[in-house]
């Protein structure tokens, strides 16, 4: 069964919708890659998605050494995500 569906807007930008709820986001493709850089790129929500997979689902005690320095856990408290990339 589909959760998501994704529609191409053209100029290397995506619509995205959850199927269940409706709601949706734009992703952009980023400057480095011909984007606008409007809106989080697809590797953005990505780094986003593991942070959001820490916090909501396995909560600050599987977080692991990093997490636990990092991400303290509580409520309000938050994480960021900078991508690397080695050419």
């Amino acid at each position: 069964m589909s959760t998501a569906k994704v529609t191409y807007l053209g100029n290397l930008r995506t619509e995205n919708e959850h199927l269940k709820s409706g709601s949706t986001f734009i992703t952009d493709a980023p400057t480095d890659n011909n984007g606008k850089g409007e809106a989080f790129s697809p590797t953005d929500t990505v780094a986003t998605g593991l942070h959001d997979y820490r916090y909501g689902h396995k909560g600050p005690r599987y977080a692991g050494k990093y997490g636990r320095h990092h991400c303290a856990g509580n409520q309000n408290d938050g994480c960021r995500s900078t991508p690397y990339f080695k050419n």
